[in-house]
């Protein structure tokens, strides 16, 4: 298999699971997100947004 090939597997592959998962997820789901409330105790989104980029940047070393 080409990489070329593979490229264009994987993104199809990648379309075909975004387009299942809004399907799935159903309407009104930006008003039900608004809704929610996070616990004070809960880590704040620059904290998971820097846990990912660490476990991105280890990945990619290994």
């Amino acid at each position: 298999m080409s990489a070329s090939s593979a490229i264009l597997i994987s993104l199809a592959i990648c379309a075909i699971a975004a387009a299942l998962e809004g399907i799935c997820a159903g309407k009104n789901v930006k008003s039900y997100f608004a809704e929610l409330k996070f616990p004070p105790y809960s880590a704040n989104y620059l904290f998971f947004r820097a846990r990912n980029l660490f476990y991105s940047f280890i990945a990619g070393i290994l």
